[in-house]
């Protein structure tokens, strides 16, 4: 019983280190996370005046043990903007995540082999079992991510036809770019947070960096969406050479009503393929019992 509860304890604690790490913080701090992270002010360094304890308890563990040696920064500063998660202490948290459920997951192995496996396993058996759940808690944490950052990108996907549509109307009465972004994104927000987010560390990163075009290419990198894209691109060429930005947008959201209208009719294309499967699983069985059992009973009397 008391093995039970340890090993209980141990994933609970793994769950509770991966989640902890890995959760959003608040909208006040996130938007300073935001101009704290970005290209022109980002740093290395930690301010531990502004920092929780359990920040504080993280970043040393990681800065001691020389955690970060174990993935590329780079990657993994993008992997961790396309989940949402920003700031200079995001990578901090991630790997702290992975190391966390790297030893619960380790140590809950031990308990099991120790106290409540009643089979005597061979030392390579028992070595690869360790090893596995090792490597199942490093991967926890990034599948989270994976999740969280395929999450955020539907959500862009199923709202940007619509901020598109609200740019067009604005760029047409003759409103700028910024100001286009900045009421697109109080409009959009109640549709799609993730979205009003980026359009928001766009217009942050236009006021900040000396090259609008960096600006514009780091939001297509940021959302991995070929209409994000080819939107950001269109910008740029528009302000390269002069063109009005009323009609590439008027194209931009005739192609994307256009894809919109595609995307629909396979979608009925295929629910009328989908309908027949709990025709044949729900319908058909009953349908030949109920056929079937007269001859059957028939035949069971003449016998």
């Amino acid at each position: 019983m008391m093995q039970s509860l340890l090993i209980s304890g141990l994933i609970g604690l793994s769950v509770y280190a991966g989640c902890a790490a890995l959760t959003h913080s608040s909208k006040d701090q996130r938007i300073k996370e935001l101009a704290e992270g970005l290209p022109t002010a980002r740093q290395e360094r930690v301010n531990e005046g502004g920092l929780s304890s359990r920040q504080v308890l993280a970043s040393n563990i990681v800065q001691a043990l020389s955690l970060k040696r174990w993935l590329g920064l780079e990657e993994l500063r993008e992997k961790l903007a396309r989940a949402g998660r920003r700031g200079p202490h995001a990578e901090t948290a991630f790997i702290m995540a992975r190391f966390l459920c790297a030893i619960a997951l380790g140590l809950g192995a031990i308990f099991y082999l120790l106290f409540l496996n009643t089979r005597e396993f061979p030392l390579p058996g028992t070595i690869l079992f360790i090893a596995g759940a090792i490597w199942v808690g490093l991967k926890l944490p990034g599948m989270s991510l994976e999740r969280a950052a395929a999450a955020r990108l539907e959500s862009i996907k199923s709202a940007w036809p619509d901020a598109l549509d609200l740019m067009l109307i604005m760029i047409e009465a003759g409103k700028p770019l910024e100001q286009t972004w900045r009421r697109v994104s109080e409009e959009i927000g109640g549709r799609s947070q993730p979205l009003a987010e980026e359009l928001n560390i766009a217009l942050t990163e236009l006021a900040f960096l000396p090259d609008r075009r960096q600006a514009f290419l780091n939001l297509g990198r940021r959302v991995d969406l070929p209409e994000v894209r080819s939107t950001t691109l269109a910008i740029i060429q528009a302000e390269l050479q002069g063109t009005s930005l009323g009609t590439s947008f008027m194209a931009l959201a005739s192609e994307g009503r256009a894809a919109r209208l595609i995307e629909a009719e396979s979608k009925g294309a295929k629910a009328s393929t989908l309908q027949t499967l709990p025709l044949v699983i729900f319908f058909l069985p009953p349908f030949l019992i109920t056929v079937s059992m007269p001859m059957v009973i028939q035949f069971m009397e003449w016998n």
